[in-house]
């Protein structure tokens, strides 16, 4: 219990201190004061509590909203004003948030809508003009009712969301200023139907931790998360939806006709397309990239999974896949981030973070996770994932038509590029001749026996991967693999033969070479696979690369700036270096900080592009 005591702190160590996820607010998050004022539900702005002190209806608005508000509207229909706007579509947003928080959601909707339909043009105006020949004070009563036409449209959404219905019919709601006739859009494409998730939440309700910095772009409407859960049903027709379900970002936003009472509330699905036409402009939509991928890792156990799936991988076996992040697009180029030992997806975080809010990549790539339990042999989990990425390439191109599924990217961090590695190298009969003096058929193995060890052993390049990016990846092992705690961490993996071989062989044949032999008196595991020139690594190294292939490296040096005496603190230069790289970036970070270092996840967008 001592040593599994130690091994635990190590990891601890190892993982950093925050764990990614978000947190539930009771209030929107917002950088303009003035909005923040206009959205505290508990107390008038001072601006509005000026204005309504002028119109002298501050009094009659706290004795009863309702004629405040409609004498108000009388009077900014006789005489606009922006001033004279913004506080009545503050009033009819306090009222909303007012009915909301006493459980009269229907009666919230026509509020809601009210306060957003004032905020309307003056959102459209702020997003597509320069401001800043404005006074300041109006530069900051336009902004503060963008973000007040984008919270109520948030609002909105997510009240709708939870009453559920068909979508697809109009609603008519009746507002305090006149009715609305609610409706989806009528044509177009890159639209959601909410139905397609099972939770819907604005994203500036969200705070967003573990993640260094948030990509958001401020535009028109809300910027909402949506989410999918994995369901048996669903997992039987999408077989790469992640175990932790899809988290997606998208837009909504209300459209209001210039005459009469027709409302457009649209889904916009803003990795397609992220402008909106209003108006003959174009608009950047409200986006929020990093909160439904924080909203995704909440829900998994990554604290537990990375060190528990490699001390008994063949109790998280079940959840080895290879999983989509966003849907499936036919014309874009699939992107596959594999983890390294002891570890899962989380550690792309930064990456994907990064990478899915560039629009030029969000175009090109649609990216992937290989999720597997790190414990089992390199050779094991090589197969796994040559199943899975075959697995993914016929259930969504059986007939092979597609261009895209013929240029896959594999980036892999530290044990997982040994893994991504193989997938680029052909076995020929060179894995043979290392573990067998005869052909398998004249070696005393059963059928099932014989069956599993040509699969593992004999291989070929996947011919539809065209790039790889390795990444600390110790393509020659490691002497931590040798040292006492890695030592110790090969001693405490367990799980049983039968994963290898149906019928576990106890005793060697004739016919094995003697590194085979010493496979089946200590059946081989991950750390032991790792060992700096290990037979097992050499072989790799010695298989010939696809010549469609092209090769990058990021490596590691903790600072130092030492190469190529470098190391990363796990990695040696001399390991992680590759001669057939085309490009080979050494970044100043450690092991188990290169992947969410801003140098490296700059030269992998470097490599995309």
């Amino acid at each position: 219990m001592h040593r599994l005591s130690l091994l635990i702190a190590a990891i601890a160590l190892l993982a950093g201190c925050q764990s990614p996820g978000v947190v539930e607010l009771t209030r929107p998050l917002t950088d303009n004061p003035f909005a923040a004022a206009i959205l505290n539900p508990n107390r008038l702005a001072p601006q509005s509590r000026q204005h309504l002190r002028q119109e002298d209806l501050l009094t009659a608005y706290r004795n009863d909203p309702a004629p405040a508000i409609e004498e108000l509207a009388r009077r900014l229909e006789e005489e606009p004003t922006l001033a004279r706007r913004a506080a009545l579509a503050e009033l009819c947003a306090k009222t909303a948030e007012s009915l909301y928080g006493r459980k009269q959601s229907k009666e919230a909707l026509a509020y809601y809508l009210a306060a957003a339909e004032l905020a309307y043009e003056e959102a459209i105006d702020y997003v597509t003009s320069d401001s800043s020949a404005r006074p300041r004070e109006e530069r900051e009563m336009a902004e503060a009712l963008s973000i007040l036409y984008n919270h109520c449209t948030g609002r909105l959404a997510s009240i709708l969301f939870d009453q559920g219905g068909d979508w697809r019919q109009p609603r008519l709601i009746q507002g305090p200023l006149h009715a609305y006739l609610l409706r989806p859009p009528t044509a177009g494409s890159g639209f959601f139907q909410p139905a397609y998730f099972d939770t819907l939440i604005p994203a500036d309700y969200l705070e967003v931790k573990g993640i260094t910095r948030r990509k958001v772009r401020k535009g028109l409407g809300a910027a909402l998360v949506g989410h999918r859960r994995t369901t048996p049903e669903r997992k039987a027709a999408d077989p790469f939806l992640p175990i932790v379900g899809m988290g997606l970002p998208l837009t909504a936003t209300l459209h209001f006709a210039a005459d009469g009472p027709e409302t457009e509330l649209a889904f916009h699905d803003v990795l397609i397309k992220d402008e909106i036409q209003i108006h003959g402009r174009e608009l950047d939509l409200s986006t929020d990239f990093t909160a439904p991928l924080a909203y995704m890792v909440e829900y998994e156990p990554a604290t537990k999974l990375g060190w528990k799936g490699m001390l008994h991988p063949d109790k998280y076996e079940g959840n080895t896949g290879l999983y989509q992040i966003e849907p499936f697009r036919k014309d874009q180029i699939p992107v596959v981030f594999v983890h390294g030992l002891m570890s899962s997806p989380v550690t792309w975080l930064e990456a994907l973070n990064t990478l899915r809010a560039d629009p030029v990549l969000r175009e090109k790539y649609q990216l992937l996770v290989y999720l597997y339990p790190t414990g089992f042999p390199i050779a094991y989990n090589g197969l796994n994932l040559r199943r899975r990425l075959k697995e993914f390439q016929e259930h969504y191109d059986p007939n092979r038509r597609l261009p895209a599924m013929r240029k896959m990217m594999l980036v892999g961090h530290s044990m997982g590029g040994i893994l991504s590695n193989i997938q680029i190298r052909s076995s020929g009969e060179r894995l043979h001749q290392k573990l067998f003096t005869r052909p398998l058929d004249q070696i005393d193995l059963t059928e099932d026996q014989e069956v599993a060890v040509r699969k593992m052993i004999y291989f070929g390049a996947n011919p539809d991967v065209t790039r790889a990016i390795f990444i600390a990846s110790p393509h020659r092992g490691s002497e931590v693999a040798t040292t006492p705690i890695g030592k110790l961490g090969a001693d405490l993996i367990k799980y049983p033969q039968e994963f290898l071989f149906s019928q576990p062989l106890e005793e060697p044949v004739d016919g094995m070479t003697p590194l085979a032999e010493s496979f089946i008196r200590k059946p081989p595991d991950s750390v032991m696979d790792l060992r700096a020139h290990g037979p097992t690594l050499e072989a790799i190294l010695e298989l010939p690369v696809h010549p469609r292939v092209t090769v990058h490296s990021i490596i590691g040096d903790r600072g130092k700036g030492d190469t190529p005496d470098s190391a990363d603190g796990v990695v040696p230069y001399w390991s992680a270096h590759l001669d057939q790289a085309v490009s080979e970036l050494i970044v100043p970070a450690s092991h188990t900080t290169i992947t969410p270092h801003p140098e490296a996840i700059e030269e992998v967008r470097r490599i995309l592009y």
